[in-house]
């Protein structure tokens, strides 16, 4: 269980001289256990800053204080009315504008890191429920919602592929946290567009200031709260609030749940501790208050004249020691099962100064947990907490978890904004991921198939999905017959079956319903391959086999290897841990390839089919090797198109940007294929309904009679054919015999052997 926060914002190093004590002192005493830092690009005074905010985190830290960023991504103050681009950054585009935005994030945390200060947790934008970064990043803007998405995205990423030992939590922040409606719209909304992802983030943080809006009731955030916490299951944390001494004349009427409470330190004891109480019952676990000693803006932009927890001579109040303060053990309390008044209370506030609160009327408590980071990441932190009483653990905290490996299964990155009109799927290798695979040098931004596709003419009405699968086998005695058999059928039951929850229930994705281009790497091509045969025989996947239109190979192993090693190379680029029965069944002339490419190439007429090849040698260990040559990459159909990259094994399915020439490729054949997909006509099993029995029909004559043009058999394997192959019949007594008995009529040769023993290229 986390320890709850308790903050406050600590943005004024200028006045923590004022008071006899520097004020992380005070708040440390105060029971505060986190500040709140806002960080500015370029301020034109340099307050803010990067520099300075480096400052005063050692501060912070040296005072035993834990840290929180607040990350505008503006010059000046960023918040609901307006979210203004840094200057040095306006004239971007969304893609420069991404990197910049991954590149500034991963170096503030670098930076951090470099100065040995660990951050607690680090807020992606301030209050950014109208977009971040606008006009680009603008909600109301078209295209706006998918723009914040990604720019949210890349900041996460800033965060993640930083070099801190132990990863601070990624939180978004919006305003009106008592507002539901708000903040599942938002979340909704922003999550549809496809960059962002669930586990890209840790916190929902919100602000709630209770005299802006009648509405704004405890009773609300309590629901908003629950509510979020039960539909996205993040941790929620109030991180903006501040209760006047001081307000004669409020612009609006405060509401009615806390009219009552007066305007005086003591009121905002009363009220910090009623919002704590709440905060902790819906589930919540942190609370700042913004902003308790910035002595030169105490309405801290409010209607009312003074919200500070110090005077205007920087005396501490009442209020800002008994908000903060954390209950002590006393002799005893034994097992803490009394009732404690809720002066009892942890809360923590924004300097801002925060503490995490648990409190669950009527017996409010307080965890603290140490965070011990393991190669995996944080340890459990039941085993951590140390309470100051004894209550049973609440469930409604959760802990910070290992960095979120690629998504499993079918997952849509991207939708057009209209019907779409065609479905991409993009299938990884062995020891490959569903976004590593496709990404340069581990960078987010570098994405191709969510970060460029979507952005190119035809490209950008179709839906982009990846699937993804666990790639890394180890120990004895499975063949990859049936690996690429339980694998492909993994990916028809993704295709036809992958689902996701809207207000009207759950919806199946629909593949089927467009044509489908198959995008597929290395030996995922097998996958697709196997995946498309397997299809061909199943009912349940009629519509998906019949909307298959193109399928396009990034360097796929269609004959295995001409060498056996070549096949220890592959993995060893894929950094799979294998047993070497796997490559039984992928050395040249197995009969496992064999029969996938003769039983392919009876249905690939169906298909438009486009195969890239590598051409430069992939660095393995210390040297330099090629691991697939273009034989064994193109699989030489009639119509086949295959093009050469200038790549290696990994760089054919990775791209520098818009302008790679191997990206312009790539993109010019999706772009063809969209533009002249032709339906697939392939007859497939069709489902019959009698006495409600399921019965396939099918044309087996069809499927196994001859193919209609022989001569395109006998092209395809003629050009195959090396000087020697099959001379030894020529020397076989039993053919000799049959060849120059011209009696007999008709003349038949029966020539029989096992599957995949050549009888095809006898012929």
């Amino acid at each position: 269980m986390k320890e709850p926060t308790v903050g406050r914002d600590t943005d004024i190093l200028k006045y923590w001289q004022r008071t006899t004590q520097p004020f992380e002192t005070i708040l440390k005493a105060s029971g505060a256990n986190t500040v709140r830092q806002r960080i500015w690009v370029n301020p034109s005074d340099g307050n803010y800053n990067l520099d300075y905010n480096i400052k005063l985190a050692k501060r912070a830290k040296a005072a035993g204080l834990k840290i929180y960023l607040d990350l505008h991504y503006a010059d000046s103050w960023a918040d609901p009315g307006k979210q203004p681009t840094p200057s040095a950054w306006a004239s971007q585009g969304i893609n420069d504008l991404a990197n910049t935005v991954y590149q500034y994030t991963l170096n503030i945390a670098n930076t951090f890191a470099s100065n040995g200060i660990d951050v607690a947790l680090m807020s992606i934008g301030n209050e950014i429920t109208a977009g971040m970064l606008w006009p680009l990043g603008k909600i109301a803007n078209s295209g706006g919602a998918y723009n914040t998405a990604r720019l949210l995205h890349s900041a996460a990423w800033g965060i993640k592929d930083s070099n801190w030992g132990t990863k601070p939590l990624i939180m978004i922040h919006l305003d009106n946290g008592w507002n539901w409606d708000t903040q599942k719209w938002w979340y909704d909304l922003i999550l549809s567009q496809g960059p962002l992802l669930a586990s890209d983030y840790d916190v929902q943080g919100v602000s709630y200031y209770p005299f802006y809006n009648s509405a704004a009731k405890l009773s609300s955030l309590k629901t908003s709260i629950t509510n979020m916490r039960s539909t996205y299951g993040k941790q929620v944390q109030v991180v903006e609030t501040d209760w006047p001494t001081y307000c004669p004349k409020p612009a609006y009427a405060f509401p009615s749940d806390i009219s009552s409470i007066p305007f005086s330190p003591e009121g905002q004891t009363t009220f910090m501790k009623n919002l704590a109480s709440t905060i902790s019952s819906a589930g919540g676990n942190g609370l700042f208050y913004w902003e308790p000693a910035w002595i030169d803006n105490a309405s801290l932009g409010s209607s009312c004249g003074y919200n500070l927890m110090v005077d205007d001579t920087g005396k501490a109040m009442s209020s800002l020691a008994k908000t903060f303060l954390r209950r002590k053990k006393r002799h005893g309390d034994g097992d803490g099962s009394k009732n404690h008044s809720a002066d009892d209370e942890l809360r923590d506030s924004d300097g801002t100064a925060s503490s995490n609160v648990t409190a669950h009327p009527p017996l409010p408590l307080l965890f603290r947990h140490s965070h011990q980071s393991t190669q995996s990441g944080h340890k459990d932190s039941t085993h951590e907490q140390q309470p100051v009483s004894q209550p049973k653990l609440s469930s409604n905290i959760e802990v910070r978890k290992p960095p979120a490996k690629d998504p499993l299964g079918l997952e849509v990155i991207y939708r057009p904004p209209g019907e779409h009109k065609v479905d991409i799927v993009f299938v990884h290798g062995l020891g490959g991921g569903s976004r590593r695979t496709w990404s340069k040098g581990s960078n987010p931004d570098n994405f191709w198939p969510l970060n460029l596709l979507p952005f190119e003419a035809e490209i950008e009405e179709a839906r982009i999905s990846t699937f993804g699968y666990n790639g890394t086998f180890n120990g004895p005695g499975i063949r990859n017959l049936m690996l690429f058999s339980e694998l492909s059928k993994d990916f028809l039951y993704n295709l036809k079956y992958a689902s996701y929850e809207s207000e009207q229930g759950t919806k199946y994705f629909g593949i089927g319903e467009k044509p489908i281009i198959f995008i597929a790497h290395s030996m995922g091509g097998l996958i697709v391959k196997e995946a498309y045969l397997e299809g061909q025989i199943d009912f349940r996947y009629k519509e998906i086999i019949k909307s298959v239109s193109s399928i396009i190979f990034l360097s796929t192993p269609h004959r295995g290897s001409n060498m056996p090693e070549t096949l220890h190379k592959i993995f060893g680029v894929t950094n799979i841990n294998y047993h070497t029965k796997y490559l039984e069944d992928l050395v040249p002339r197995s009969q496992v390839l064999q029969s996938l490419n003769d039983r392919f190439r009876h249905v690939a007429s169906n298909l438009q089919i486009v195969s890239f090849y590598e051409t430069l040698p992939t660095a393995i260990v210390m040297r330099k090797m090629m691991v697939l040559e273009k034989d064994s990459s193109i699989l030489g159909y009639p119509g086949e198109i295959s093009k050469p990259l200038n790549a290696d094994h990994r760089g054919v399915c990775k791209f520098d940007g818009p302008n790679d020439p191997n990206y312009v490729s790539v993109r010019n054949v999706i772009q063809s294929l969209i533009k002249s997909h032709k339906p697939n006509v392939m007859l497939v099993a069709e489902e019959v309904q009698e006495s409600s029995v399921p019965k396939v029909s099918f044309d087996f004559e069809a499927y196994l009679s001859a193919p209609e043009s022989p001569e395109r058999d006998y092209n395809f394997f003629r050009d195959r054919w090396t000087p020697g192959t099959c001379n030894w019949i020529l020397k076989n007594a039993t053919f000799k015999d049959w060849l120059q008995d011209t009696r007999r009529n008709p003349r038949v040769l029966w020539i029989n052997g096992n599957a995949a023993s050549g009888k095809s290229i006898l012929s």
